[in-house]
């Protein structure tokens, strides 16, 4: 399941419009059955950590190549599958839910992708997170 949360000032409104209300494109995704399936988000997934991983290498700032990733990710799940994503059955998501969430499961990955390219900063927000996520399942 896609998390939220906003890192280190990334907006996707800053970098992306779409072209298709969301409405529209519930209905195209429903009316083709193109719900994002495991594979499909594993896919888009792998991509954006090796597009992370690729920029930092080329000295990109890593929340410059986070924020691109994440929009890229966004756009492939509203897009091509009108924010359905098949695990959360038909739960429309909008595209700065899928933003946020994709950023949280790119940042993990590249962690463990390419660990010297990810910033302590962005380790510790991270870690952060992961602390209050088992806190809350704890209560």
């Amino acid at each position: 399941m896609l998390i939220s949360l906003a890192i280190a000032g990334c907006n996707a409104s800053k970098i992306s419009n779409p072209s298709r209300s969301s409405e529209e494109s519930k209905d195209v995704a429903n009316s083709l059955d193109l719900s994002a399936t495991k594979e499909d988000v594993n896919l888009y997934r792998r991509i954006g950590i090796n597009y992370i991983c690729i920029a930092r290498q080329a000295e990109v700032d890593f929340s410059k190549a986070l924020a691109i990733a994440s929009t890229n990710f966004a756009a492939l799940i509203e897009k091509k599958h009108g924010g359905l994503i098949e695990e959360l059955g038909d739960k429309q998501l909008s595209r700065k839910q899928i933003y946020n969430g994709s950023q949280i499961q790119l940042l993990e990955g590249a962690i463990a992708a390419c660990p010297t390219k990810v910033p302590d900063k962005d380790k510790d927000k991270f870690q952060e997170f992961l602390d209050k996520l088992k806190d809350s399942k704890d209560k």
